[in-house]
């Protein structure tokens, strides 16, 4: 069920924003503080407490430490499905910035194999001229002369 819920994730759209995450990972990590809290909490009580009273608060109070610890495990595969989604994420821009590369890089191609047909087109025309102005050869010595400077 998880796993097909990070595959529409994955498939889907883009989450929107890192924000989004971070607002969870910070709700995760609230949630975590609270509980050690928590466990702190009991903890000190059961050392405070009589010999007695730890006698009687240690069969509940390890009842409590148990939820507590349920409580963290839950926490923590939260907080690795929130992380699956980051990776997700950055695997998706990188993917996406790939691809404008090779969309950016396929239009310089382009670019280039029109500035290279250009510059044949100018080269084959200085021949042409070139040719032409051995041509004039003909012409009187003082302007022919003039015309190959």
């Amino acid at each position: 069920m998880i796993l097909e819920v990070i595959f529409e994730d994955a498939a889907g759209p883009a989450i929107g924003s890192p924000s989004y995450l971070e607002k969870q990972t910070i709700g995760i990590v609230g949630n975590c503080v609270v509980v050690f809290g928590q466990i702190q909490q009991s903890l000190e009580i059961f050392l405070w407490c009589r010999a007695e009273k730890r006698r009687q608060m240690g069969r509940s109070g390890r009842e409590d430490i148990d939820k507590l610890r349920v409580s963290l495990e839950a926490h923590k595969s939260t907080s690795e499905l929130a992380l699956e989604m980051v990776m997700l994420s950055i695997v998706r821009d990188v993917k996406t910035y790939t691809s404008n590369l090779l969309n950016d890089t396929a239009a310089i191609i382009n670019d280039t194999t029109a500035t290279k047909a250009d510059t044949a087109h100018i080269l084959a025309e200085m021949e042409r001229l070139r040719l032409q102005l051995l041509d004039t050869a003909h012409l009187p010595e003082n302007l022919s002369h003039m015309l190959q400077r």
